[in-house]
């Protein structure tokens, strides 16, 4: 059994940006948008921090980073992701963001930041998850946890480290937000959302774009190897010191998880 990450040269990723289309796909990104109020009212009851740092796994094309930073101008954002392609995808949102906002954009290797007003927002880290969680954030400096469809492709057993790893860099009381690609822990019920879910990329042949829908059918199907359940994230976030993960989205195959670290 072996993680779903894309490859740099798959077309899944070099047209990764066409997944946020809400013409193509109006409902997808809806586990990432459920997020924001959870993390909206954790924020607000940190009132008296001057900076609210959250932790990314997985940045992608920028889109959740873009996200958690229109949630409050506090927020900073630490985000890591293991491809290369999605790397400079990211940067090049950065450099939106930073025209939109008369920010800054720094490159620096295998490192991004973005910076407004002074203050900087988000750092960019070519560098896997497990890797950043093992080698390099291990200690309690993060206020928050949140990612969009990046957990679900890797598999259980990096999961289990995973989430000792997200444990170990959240302070007491750090708030975890995940939207995500979760299987249901009934077959029958599965089955029905894996074929919705699969119908869903019908629009890509619709679109002119058959070699998208064969890449996608694809890789979810590999996805399905290794299933991320209703009750995997439940052991996984009690197992590690926090509060029972609470679903607050659902829709076939995506969903929202919400959870916050025990005080202790």
């Amino acid at each position: 059994m072996e993680q779903t990450h894309f490859t740099d040269d798959s077309a899944l990723v070099s047209e990764y940006s066409i997944m946020q289309d809400e013409n193509l796909f109006p409902h997808r990104n809806r586990a990432q948008f459920a997020m924001l109020p959870f993390i909206s009212d954790k924020v607000r009851q940190s009132d008296k921090k001057r900076f609210i740092n959250v932790f990314e796994a997985g940045f992608g094309s920028g889109f959740t980073t873009k996200l958690l930073l229109g949630v409050d101008p506090r927020i900073c954002v630490t985000a890591v992701d293991y491809s290369e392609e999605m790397f400079k995808q990211g940067i090049v949102t950065l450099e939106q963001l930073a025209s939109q906002n008369g920010g800054k954009v720094e490159t620096h290797n295998n490192v991004a930041f973005y910076s407004d007003k002074g203050q900087k927002r988000v750092e960019y880290l070519h560098m896997g998850l497990e890797e950043s969680l093992d080698q390099v954030f291990n200690k309690p400096r993060f206020d928050g946890f949140a990612s969009g469809y990046c957990l679900h492709s890797f598999t259980p057993e990096q999961r289990e480290n995973i989430f000792r790893g997200i444990s170990r860099i959240l302070v007491p009381g750090g708030f975890y937000a995940n939207g995500d690609r979760y299987a249901y822990d009934d077959e029958q019920e599965h089955q029905k959302a894996l074929q919705e879910n699969n119908k869903g990329y019908e629009v890509l042949l619709e679109a002119g774009l058959p070699h998208l829908y064969k890449e996608w059918i694809e890789h979810s199907a590999q996805d399905d190897t290794h299933r991320f359940t209703h009750a995997e994230q439940q052991r996984l976030l009690e197992t590690n010191g926090f509060t029972k993960g609470k679903m607050i989205f659902r829709d076939c195959l995506a969903a929202t998880f919400v959870a916050q670290k025990l005080d202790r």
